[in-house]
């Protein structure tokens, strides 16, 4: 997180899936060979959101990837793929949460029984 809180809102500290160190981040993406930045986008992708960590990136040529959350997320759709395909400090993009789920019917992966195919045949 480029400026983290200790607040128990949702996208802070609170929430379980973040980490709990204030890390200098401008000194890890120094150390790091590349970047993977891991937020949940709710179907909408912002160049604002860590801007700064994105700059410093562009601005030692280090690559830098943007989770795409298929179910819990809804991020597969095309605003928010046009969106990141715009943002040109994006070196790609990781899918995560691939299977197909009968409840959230969405993913790339379909697994019924032993069969498994991709959706998007």
């Amino acid at each position: 997180m480029e400026t983290p809180s200790l607040s128990q809102t949702w996208n802070e500290f609170g929430f379980w899936a973040n980490a709990k160190i204030l890390p200098d981040w401008r000194a890890l993406v120094a150390l790091a060979d590349e970047v993977v930045l891991k937020n949940y986008n709710h179907g909408t992708y912002s160049p604002d959101v860590a801007r700064g960590i994105k700059d410093l990136c562009a601005q030692q040529k280090k690559p830098l990837w943007v989770h795409c959350y298929l179910q819990q997320g809804h991020d597969w759709n095309p605003k928010y793929l046009q969106a990141l395909d715009r943002d040109e400090r994006v070196s790609g993009v990781l899918l995560y949460e691939v299977v197909w789920n009968k409840a959230e019917n969405d993913g790339l992966i379909r697994v019924e029984g032993d069969e498994v195919s991709w959706v998007f045949e």
